[in-house]
């Protein structure tokens, strides 16, 4: 792990309460997709958000931040009032495993679709042909916020597919509703050849790889999250 400084080189609006912050490192940052950094605010106050964007991409690092346990929006507070901030990273084990062929399960709820992103805009780059079903759920259509993204990368890489959940639609949803669990439940294949990563709270993940080892042959030692150290 290094303490590294970045340059606050842009904060965008994707909805109204989730950003895409761009950070440009003065140093190099090597990383793993699927790992996170600290934002350190002071020696007490440090915010663990997920890379976003894959460590093939050099020029800047990208996070989306909004509503979650690291953000009450302090943080973008600080980094619209600071044009330099310090770092820490990289860190977290639930990394891309690339030297697998098996097949990829990944699973976010909220914010934790940035953990995937990486990871997925990962194998697209280096290991086009291994399958990725992605299962992303939100509360609310809006907070599904790259959805668009999502459909138009899966027209051009057939070997990906996905699986958007609302808890809370509104009329114009014509995805799937409930939670991540529930359209988990509908899954038809034995998962003990898969490779797993799974983001979101603690909570939600325990009960998650607990359902997918007993009930479809998941293998415990191919479930990959940070939730239980962050």
């Amino acid at each position: 792990m290094s303490l590294i400084t970045c340059q606050v080189f842009s904060i965008e609006n994707i909805t109204n309460i989730i950003y895409r912050v761009r950070l440009i490192p003065l140093s190099p940052i090597h990383f793993r997709a699927g790992q996170y950094i600290m934002i350190v605010i002071n020696e007490k106050d440090k915010r663990p958000f997920s890379f976003a964007s894959p460590p093939s991409e050099h020029s800047y690092v990208e996070l989306h931040i909004g509503p979650s346990r690291s953000c009450d929006f302090t943080i973008i507070n600080y980094l619209y009032n600071n044009t330099s901030i310090q770092v820490e990273t990289p860190l977290g084990e639930a990394w891309l495993r690339d030297d697998s062929n098996c097949p990829i399960l990944l699973i976010a709820g909220g914010m934790g679709y940035s953990y995937i992103r990486s990871i997925l805009l990962t194998v697209i780059k280096n290991q086009p042909q291994r399958k990725v079903l992605l299962y992303w759920g939100g509360k609310t259509p809006s907070l599904l916020y790259e959805i668009k993204e999502l459909n138009r990368l899966t027209l051009q890489n057939p070997q990906i597919t996905i699986f958007p959940i609302v808890e809370y639609p509104d009329n114009s949803w014509k995805g799937m509703k409930g939670t991540v669990l529930e359209a988990l439940q509908n899954n038809k294949r034995r998962l003990d050849k898969y490779d797993i990563y799974i983001a979101g709270n603690i909570a939600m993940v325990k009960v998650i790889r607990n359902y997918l080892t007993l009930q479809y042959n998941a293998r415990i030692d191919r479930i990959f999250s940070d939730a239980f150290s962050i």
